[in-house]
């Protein structure tokens, strides 16, 4: 873990644990074993929490607030790889194949994350069949989110791309009208564009009255409408 975030030794509510593919499935009993192996962490907006190469301590998950996980070319070019909000783990992959984390981590806004030790999680792994399918179901969607990544960057305008990170947030999120939290210059690092063009997309977005800008967020107003544009913009 990266020197910023602050460990707090207190237990992580179970209806935080519930909201999570890998432990959905449990008992009131077994998740409040899993919570006494939590730990929580609070992070301030900027604030990293993982470099990418280094030692993986564990699997996390966002309690509240939002992150980004991304990676830094050697020319110092950033590309976001997801956002991860509230009911999201990240970090899955070294945990379970011994390699060190593939991407950096980093807070958009205050946040509160749980870690649960790699010896932890493999544990539960191994004793709960439960677990196991969770962990199937989320690295399932996370191939999906990177498949769609990937067709985005190489085969939709940068109007659809945009269009695209925020349908699959919307897909993600369990509220209607979903806001993202994110600066367009993050945005425009998860599309491979400029802020600039970031900026013009959305309020062609906006015009059309699939989303909404506001403040420091993005509300998705029209999931149908917002579809149907990516699905127009493929080049």
């Amino acid at each position: 873990m990266g020197e910023d975030g602050d460990i707090i030794a207190c237990v992580i509510d179970i209806g935080a644990l519930r909201s999570l593919p890998y432990f959905s499935r449990l008992k009131e009993a077994e998740l409040r074993e899993v919570a006494r192996l939590v730990q929580a962490v609070t992070l301030t907006r900027g604030e990293v929490l993982l470099t990418g190469g280094e030692p993986c301590p564990g699997l996390y998950f966002v309690v509240s607030g939002s992150l980004k996980v991304f990676q830094v070319s050697p020319e110092g070019r950033e590309q976001v790889l997801m956002v991860a909000g509230p009911g999201q783990s990240f970090n899955d992959v070294p945990v379970f194949d011994g390699g060190p984390n593939p991407a950096s981590v980093e807070a958009l806004e205050p946040s509160a994350v749980g870690l649960v030790p790699k010896e932890a999680i493999e544990d539960l792994v191994r004793r709960y069949p439960e677990v196991a399918r969770g962990m199937l179901q989320v690295f399932a969607r996370r191939l999906r989110l990177l498949v769609s990544l990937v067709t985005s960057l190489s085969l939709l305008s940068v109007e659809g791309r945009v269009g695209q990170v925020l349908l699959t947030f919307s897909d993600t999120a369990p509220q209607p009208r979903p806001r993202l939290r994110v600066s367009q210059q993050d945005l425009a690092a998860m599309v491979g564009t400029t802020r600039e063009v970031v900026a013009r997309s959305l309020r062609a977005l906006e015009e059309a009255g699939a989303v909404r800008r506001l403040q420091t967020e993005i509300e998705v107003v029209d999931r149908k409408r917002l579809a149907e544009m990516v699905e127009q913009a493929f080049k």
